[in-house]
């Protein structure tokens, strides 16, 4: 069951990303890096909040409903929680920009920054009647009833948004058809919440929740800000351009992302259940099973995207987007860090070390921005957005180390020196196919066509030839993509 679960949001994910990215490449090329880069400052600086959307309350609602407690009561307690700290959020968001720009007269690159900052306080709120929902449909790991209305917003969204940019509107419009995609799945959420009941608010039960919470502020003030200051530090040092070219090839590097939030979302619950039940050999063997998925599946893919970011962001955006290219290869390379770093993560949460994980995650924070700044800033290296990917990457492998050696130290079952052999070949691979590319391939039309063919081609014969691929692990990759008993977990969860 597990595995479905996992399958249908990876493949959800992949859906909305596709739809996502079709969108994105259209409205980049037509609308421009400026545009891009200015829904992304919008998105970020409202974001840097986020923390107060939730005040993590939501991991607290996903492992409390596992303790035993009325359900019901869990519910309309954390019902209560989540709208107090929405209001939070309001409060701080609009506070902040008008410090901003009133008291700290630190000016916004135009008019068109603050309409659209103002749009996307607007649309966070109204994600509040969601956020909800899924916190409820994510303690119990409905994953179908997470994974549909977000595919329906984006069957809005997306066509939405690039018949906004054909028929002339920018940063403005394309904020607006996020604020009303936001307000149109509210009634999906609230349909598939309709077995879940709003108890009466409970005193004890709120304190148990600020308990757990109170550790995972930390936590999601680093987390937060860990995803959003890239943009507004951009922004402060640079312009809405340089944001723009970040933004497109973080965008296109991310796209495996999906996979890590797809498993995150699962393994934080599940974690949870198996530590209780003090089953670490059972949590070590499904950890190993994502472990060799990742290093055979997704880190050949990941190289070859790494290497062939010229070819590809010349042939998906254009010549105006060339900034992008070593953007998308230090991006790309860093993601794969990210995905490794999931599982280990989510062990460190379900042993209850959220104070731990925050410590790792705010040490993260500050190198990033040490690190963006000396990269990024004109008084420095000024390496505009390549700094930033920069920073991303040098900052999140130093996180992955932490990750992996506290959840080795707090539960010594795992021994992670066994994925050594697959991050040498990978990191030959990459050396060894990259000077191909950039050497013999070069702009040769034929060669760029045969390259993607020879990488997979020899990078499979020689993990075969080492023997660390078998027919097991196909018959387990086969197996994750069958459609059918995907389907058939959809039609009896949407039905319980």
């Amino acid at each position: 069951m597990l595995k479905q679960k996992l399958k249908t949001s990876f493949i959800s994910k992949i859906f909305v990303q596709f739809l996502q990215m079709a969108a994105t490449i259209i409205v980049a090329r037509i609308a421009g890096p400026t545009v891009l880069g200015t829904i992304a400052f919008g998105l970020a600086f409202v974001g840097m909040f986020g923390f107060l959307n939730n005040l993590g309350l939501g991991s607290s609602h996903v492992k409390i409903m596992h303790e035993g407690y009325d359900k019901d009561k869990c519910v309309g307690t954390y019902t209560v929680l989540a709208v107090i700290s929405k209001i939070l959020f309001l409060g701080f968001a609009i506070s902040y920009y008008l410090i901003q720009k009133y008291v700290l007269e630190f000016p916004f690159e135009s008019r068109e920054h603050e309409i659209v900052i103002l749009i996307f306080i607007g649309m966070i709120f109204f994600n509040t009647f969601s956020e909800i929902p899924q916190a409820n449909l994510m303690a119990e790991m409905e994953q179908a009833k997470l994974d549909i209305p977000e595919i329906v917003r984006n069957l809005f969204l997306q066509p939405a948004r690039i018949i906004v940019v054909l028929l002339g509107g920018l940063s403005i419009a394309l904020a607006s058809i996020n604020l009303i995609s936001a307000v149109l799945v509210i009634p999906i959420y609230l349909y598939f919440n309709r077995n879940y009941k709003i108890g009466k608010f409970d005193k004890k039960l709120a304190r148990r929740y600020l308990k757990y919470s109170a550790p995972l502020l930390l936590l999601a003030v680093a987390t937060t800000l860990s995803n959003t200051i890239d943009k507004v530090l951009l922004q402060y040092l640079t312009n809405s351009e340089i944001v723009g070219y970040y933004t497109a090839g973080f965008r296109i590097g991310g796209y495996f992302l999906i996979i890590g939030h797809s498993a995150g979302m699962l393994f934080y619950p599940y974690f949870s259940k198996l530590i209780k039940e003090k089953k670490e050999k059972l949590i070590k063997e499904k950890i190993g099973q994502y472990e060799r998925f990742i290093f055979l599946f997704v880190m050949p893919l990941m190289i070859f995207l790494a290497i062939y970011s010229k070819t590809i962001v010349m042939v998906i955006l254009g010549d105006k987007y060339i900034p992008s290219i070593d953007i998308l290869t230090i991006i790309t390379l860093a993601q794969f860090l990210y995905l490794i770093n999931i599982p280990y993560g989510n062990v460190l949460t379900g042993l209850g070390l959220f104070k731990l994980v925050a410590v790792l995650n705010i040490i993260f924070l500050i190198i990033y921005v040490v690190l963006m700044v000396l990269l990024v800033d004109p008084r420095f290296a000024n390496l505009l957005g390549t700094g930033a990917a920069y920073a991303f990457l040098i900052s999140r492998t130093i996180l992955v180390i932490l990750y992996v050696v506290f959840a080795h130290k707090k539960m010594p079952i795992f021994d992670f020196s066994s994925n050594a052999r697959f991050f040498t070949f990978g990191f030959i691979s990459f050396i060894v196919f990259f000077l191909i590319y950039t050497n013999v391939v070069n702009d040769s039309v034929v060669l760029t066509i045969l390259f993607p063919i020879a990488f997979f081609v020899i990078n499979y014969i020689a993990l075969y030839l080492f023997g660390w691929i078998n027919r097991n692990d196909w018959d387990f990759f086969l197996s994750a993509i069958k459609i059918k008993p995907m389907i058939d977990y959809i039609r009896g969860e949407i039905h319980k």
